[in-house]
């Protein structure tokens, strides 16, 4: 799993970079920057941005995640 899962919604913001070893607080940072708070409705917006295809390719964890998800679907 990720450090943070938050570090799925700013994926882009690090091309080159291994998305699991990201310390959270260069994410968290990296967020803020961003406008994002936790307790802020925009974290849904943040999530509903991040790019779902970018992320199964460079996020082994969050790959696992979603082909989990559709068996459980089928």
């Amino acid at each position: 799993m990720s450090v943070v899962m938050e570090t799925w919604c700013i994926a882009e913001s690090f091309p080159s970079r291994q998305l699991e070893r990201i310390p959270k607080d260069e994410v968290f940072a990296t967020l803020k920057k961003s406008g994002w708070t936790k307790e802020g409705a925009n974290s849904f917006l943040m999530v509903a941005r991040a790019n779902a295809q970018l992320l199964a390719k460079r996020s082994p964890e969050f790959k696992a995640l979603c082909d989990r998800l559709r068996e459980l679907s089928s």
